[in-house]
Formats: structure tokens, sequence, C-alpha cells
């Protein structure tokens, strides 16, 4: 599908001005410079009752000018207003449901299965790519064959001040992932070949947050990642984003993949501060012997009163009982 253009679009809401309300990317010729057919983009929305952004977010997909896109948008069964928002986009979206599901993996996961195309990506529905952003991307990915992933940089937009942090990646291999911390990059600002979704996908649906970051991990391993040197995206963070409102969850989780991709290391690095600031609330039995390591306790037994962390914490005994025994024999 051809991106429509502004005047194609429902009229934006009053007092709604700039982009992508009343500003367009320009159409990109029908081919690319060299004369070949540009690649198709897959993009895929996730959503649950976020009618507050999600018109925000399908604007800056269609307006991106781009001659060829698929477009899905796969909501959870939302009870606020998103469903009449998506229905009037509706003639410009390759696919939409509304319907109750498992989560945010899950719904990118049955979004990607009905796709085709050759580059893709997920835009969560309080974010919103930049203007020519796709065309960007298309043009790097035409230049590098051999490259499976490319993360550009992305403006923070921070609901409660003006201020606009920069993120911008920083090393892209394995090596560099696993320590998440102190690399990582904005999910939406990423894109990857078709060949690297199908080889390593698809998102793991128990984990809540990091899911996306267990798909960098193993893609990096088979995969070359590249950086884009262009601000590609624009993630709103507003108190109720999950990886604001569920810090702690999202540092569980990423100590958990720490653990499962063999850098225990990592994992009690950023495990055990958790851990440790559950001690006030679920102390250990008096007189219980406490070796180097386990903090890991507390840990667990503060996931255990959170109904939402029940498969996160069978994932976390999981892999500390594989981890146990590095544990019980620290360097």
């Amino acid at each position: 599908m051809r991106c429509p253009t502004l005047l194609e679009l429902p009229q934006p809401p009053a007092g709604r001005t700039g982009w992508p309300w009343t500003e367009e990317t320009p159409q990109a010729p029908p081919t690319m410079p060299d004369g070949q057919t540009w690649p198709r983009f897959c993009i895929v929305t996730p959503s649950l009752n976020q009618g507050e952004f999600i018109e925000e977010t399908i604007r800056s997909v269609l307006l991106q000018g781009c001659p060829n896109l698929e477009y899905i948008v796969i909501d959870g069964g939302s009870t606020d207003n998103s469903v009449e928002i998506i229905k009037n986009y509706e003639p410009w979206l390759t696919h939409w449901v509304s319907e109750p599901d498992r989560g945010q993996a899950y719904a990118i996961n049955k979004g990607f299965r009905k796709s085709s195309g050759d580059i893709l990506g997920w835009l969560n529905s309080d974010d919103r790519f930049l203007p020519g952003s796709l065309i960007k991307v298309a043009t790097v990915v035409h230049e590098h064959p051999s490259v499976g992933a490319f993360v550009g940089g992305a403006y923070h937009r921070l609901s409660w001040t003006r201020d606009i942090p920069e993120c911008r990646p920083k090393g892209l291999s394995f090596d560099d992932l696993i320590d998440w911390p102190s690399s990582h990059f904005c999910q939406p600002s990423c894109f990857f070949r078709r060949s690297a979704w199908e080889s390593c996908g698809p998102l793991d649906e128990d984990l809540y947050i990091a899911f996306d970051l267990d798909l960098w991990l193993m893609m990096s391993q088979r995969y070359r990642f590249m950086p884009i040197a262009v601000v590609l995206s624009s993630p709103l963070a507003h108190p109720h984003a999950k990886t604001r409102a569920r810090t702690f969850l999202m540092n569980v989780e990423t100590g958990i993949l720490q653990m499962r991709y063999g850098r225990q290391d990592l994992a009690l690095k950023t495990l055990i501060p958790l851990a440790d600031k559950c001690d006030a609330l679920y102390p250990l039995p008096s007189g219980l012997y406490v070796e180097r390591y386990s903090q890991l306790y507390h840990l667990l037994m503060w996931l255990k009163h959170i109904p939402i962390f029940g498969s996160l914490l069978k994932l976390l005994a999981k892999a500390w009982r594989e981890r146990s025994a590095s544990f019980a024999n620290p360097a």
C-alpha cells in the first residue's frame, strides 16, 4: 500500500497541529534512486485502552510517504474510544482487530504472522515515528544487504516536562546488549529483516516487558546490528507507560535474560540490588544461614506476593536453578 497524503486522512482533532496532525512527509518517488522497488515495510501496533494516544501513533505511520507499507493494528479488546479511532483509519490499514488477547508480545506475534513485509518493526500505541523515518531506514537497508537489524536514535517525550533527552544506540554486539542497563536503545527505532525475524522470533510471550531484549539478544548472536545516525522515533514517557510504571519488573526480566544467556555475573549485578530492597518487606526467618547470593531468596519471596509476576517467578526460579552451581561456588 502507498502511504496516504495528509489530505486523504481524517481531519485532526481541534487544536492539534504540527507533526503528524497538520504536517506530513513528502511522498517518495515510485522507485528507489537506482530504479529498484522500495522494500515493503510491515509495522505492527499493539494496543489496549490507549485512546488518548493511538491516533497520533497511527498518523505518524501513515504519513511517512512510503510507497510500500503494510500497517497492522492489534487491539486487545479496548473499552475506551480506541476502536472508534482505529475505524476512522481503516481504509489505510492492512489489517486490524480488536479482541481479548494474551498481552503485548502475543499481539505483536499475531500481527507479524499476518504480514509479508521485508522490513519489520513495531510501534507501541503511545509512541510515534518522526517524519521520513521509514524512507531513511529503507535507504540504509538497501545499501547494506548483509545486515540483519538497524537501530536509530530516539527523542524521549516526557509528559511532565519540556525536556526532550535523546537516546542513541551505543554498542550493538551481543556482548554489549547483554549488559542492557549500560547499552540500551529505544525499541521503536529498531527495524529488522524478515529473515532475522523468521530465524529468531517469535517474541517470548511469558515475558511482560523485556521480550524485545530477548529478541535483540537472539538476533545479535546470528546477525549484525547496524546503527543509523539519525533520530527515527519519539517514544512518550508518561506515568502509565510500562517501562516507567513497571521499572522493577523490567529490571527483574533483564536479570532473567542475563541468566538465560549465560551471564550470571551480570544477572547478579542487576538482581541483587532489587533483592536488597525487599529485605525490609520479607526478611529471612530468624537464625537462617544466609549464603553469598541468597539475597535472591528475598526477590523470589517478594515476587510471590504479586499476581502479575506468576509466570515471571517461574522463569526466575528456573534460571536460578540452572545457575545454582555457579552461585554455590562463587569465584
